[in-house]
């Protein structure tokens, strides 16, 4: 009776670390590219309301715009206000890591709004409460634990966050460092 050299199991311990290395690279990549659609979203936008600046709407805008924003995210989405980075810290805090669905849009087109019409906002915090909320929903979909989860969420901040400062680097020591704590000195 002879052992094969090599033996592959597709379920249990030898499966597990390559379903979230592949779940962690397109939870990344989809979260980069929610950042680069709100980037580019702002600007297409912010040039399309050039008219309006012209006309002399211009003082009047930013506050449309933060009220306009504010009633997509409250009215439209019915989420909560609060910013980013909060309350995905209180995301994996107090609730294991669970976002809601519609969390991945509400932030990025309130503040598309809210930023594009010359808001005093930044794209930071949408991105990482949108990535985050993808991370969170991908882990749903593939039904994975509390950790995992919560490892998912921070991958889709890490992309967010690098791909919104073009510093992916940078977007994944903030991840470990201030949504995983998990990096000290």
């Amino acid at each position: 009776n002879m052992k094969p050299l090599f033996s592959l199991r597709l379920k249990g311990p030898v499966l597990e670390p390559w379903l979230m290395v592949g779940l962690a690279a397109v939870v990344g990549a989809a979260s980069a590219g929610l950042a680069v659609t709100l980037r580019s979203g702002v600007h297409w936008l912010s040039a399309a309301l050039d008219p309006l600046r012209e006309m002399g709407w211009g003082v009047l805008l930013p506050a449309g715009g933060a009220f306009i924003g504010v009633i997509i995210i409250r009215k439209v989405f019915k989420e909560p206000g609060g910013h980013g980075v909060p309350a995905v810290l209180e995301a994996v805090s107090r609730r294991g890591g669970f976002m809601q669905k519609r969390s991945m849009f509400s932030r990025l087109c309130g503040s598309l709004v809210n930023v594009a019409s010359g808001g005093s906002a930044g794209l930071e915090g949408p991105v990482a409460y949108s990535a985050a909320a993808l991370g969170s929903t991908v882990a749903g979909g593939a039904r994975l634990a509390e950790r995992q989860r919560i490892i998912l969420l921070a991958c889709g901040v890490a992309g967010g966050i690098g791909a919104i400062f073009n510093a992916p680097l940078a977007g994944i020591i903030f991840a470990t460092e201030v949504i995983l704590a998990e990096l000290t000195l």
